[in-house]
């Protein structure tokens, strides 16, 4: 893996894994795109200070936005400017949605958790699935709900947990209910991997073993659905 997409694949090895099964050209736009993901992620939470994760997410609108201009300034910049050409301006837009990560203290609701999830995760996975041959949106956001409701429950109080959990289910079920809408080509960016499942319902990690077992199935099947065990 790539430097500058290594945070992204050690956060999240599975969907990194699935993305391997794309042709280059397309592989390539898209772990650039969830590799942005990630580093936005860490600037809207790297401060207890609000006021200092929203300078941080500035620094990446602005740099986003200059495109190609100052690509040199971070090994990440290069790369969307070589994958990502002419599309600084729609990426740079991309990066607003984070601002609602930027307080640690905001969410004070699954709701308000929620739409930060809407603006960034699922936002994030519509912006990549256009690119490859999606045209149905509902399925594709309602499945990066789903991803980011999984990703931010270690971050929430356990009073919000539960609620943002059974917000992130509904999301995987809406998903399902049209997966038929989506293309194949555009399977691996969806792809989640077991963990996100059990996450979702509270259950024990699985173990490298099914997850191995699970990449090998959708390499076969391009099943990106999200499965919930019971």
């Amino acid at each position: 893996m790539t430097d500058w997409a290594a945070g992204f694949a050690a956060a999240e090895p599975d969907r990194a894994a699935a993305l391997t099964l794309l042709p280059v050209r397309p592989r390539l736009r898209m772990l650039a795109l969830l590799a942005l993901g990630h580093e936005l992620d860490r600037a809207a939470r790297a401060s207890a200070e609000p006021m200092l994760n929203e300078i941080r997410l500035q620094w990446w609108v602005e740099a986003v936005g200059r495109l190609p201009q100052g690509a040199a300034q971070h090994p990440l910049l290069g790369v969307l400017a070589e994958h990502w050409p002419g599309e600084g301006e729609r990426l740079s837009t991309l990066v607003e949605g984070w601002r609602l990560r930027c307080d640690p203290a905001r969410p004070g609701s699954a709701e308000a958790v929620m739409a930060a999830v809407d603006a960034t995760a699922a936002a994030l996975a519509w912006f990549g699935a256009t690119r490859l041959g999606a045209e149905v949106e509902a399925p594709v956001r309602a499945q990066g709900r789903a991803l980011g409701a999984a990703a931010v429950l270690a971050q929430l109080p356990p009073v919000l947990a539960p609620e943002v959990a059974a917000m992130g289910r509904a999301g995987a079920a809406a998903a399902a209910a049209q997966a038929r809408l989506v293309p194949r080509s555009a399977a691996p960016l969806l792809y989640a991997g077991p963990l996100v499942g059990r996450r979702l319902t509270g259950s024990p990690p699985p173990s490298e073993f099914a997850r191995r077992a699970a990449l090998l199935r959708f390499a076969v099947t391009r099943d990106w659905r999200i499965s919930l065990p019971r």
